[in-house]
């Protein structure tokens, strides 16, 4: 799977679900303001159920906020995103959207040879976060649909529910008579 592959698909997320074509391009103009070249625009089709986006984008919403992903913030912007590191730190990428704009970063050397302790959430992470604080610039922050959409437990509630999973579990192989 390529970078561009990996955009696109984390595009989807990013639309709703609805099918996203990237580009690297958007116009090209003369110093006159002549327009030699401008994306063509494209209806987009569904290709995955709009609850299912957005329960992913919150899952990788917190992927952000609360995981491996914490260097990918993009100041005021709700951002989603994921890390990734291959075995022996080949590869480290972090793939991740706003409600704008998505991109992916990949870092690792041209021979296939590890790198020294280099993860997604690392360095991709930083560079993604550096290059969409730059694009979001000039754009105001959007809501990132489904974001927040998960509920989150109290760290009181996760430990009472661990609790009672380990009282369980400890009790069971034993039937009340």
């Amino acid at each position: 799977m390529t970078l561009w592959d990996l955009a696109r698909g984390y595009g989807v997320f990013m639309t709703g679900g609805m099918r996203l074509d990237p580009y690297l391009i958007e116009k090209v103009e003369t110093s006159r303001g002549e327009v030699l070249y401008k994306r063509p625009e494209y209806d987009p089709e569904r290709v995955y159920e709009q609850a299912l986006a957005q329960t992913m984008t919150a899952m990788l919403y917190q992927v952000v906020t609360d995981g491996t992903g914490r260097r990918a913030v993009v100041k005021d912007w709700q951002v989603a995103g994921k890390t990734g590191t291959s075995q022996d730190s080949r590869d480290a990428l972090f793939a991740g959207y706003s409600a704008e704009l998505v991109g992916a970063v990949w870092v690792g050397n041209d021979d296939d040879t590890a790198m020294s302790r280099v993860t997604g959430g690392g360095l991709p992470a930083g560079i993604w976060s550096d290059i969409m604080t730059i694009a979001h610039e000039s754009r105001t922050p959007v809501p990132l649909p489904g974001a927040q959409s998960l509920v989150r437990l109290s760290p009181e509630t996760q430990a009472r529910i661990s609790y009672y999973r380990d009282l369980s579990m400890a009790f069971g192989g034993v039937v009340a008579q």
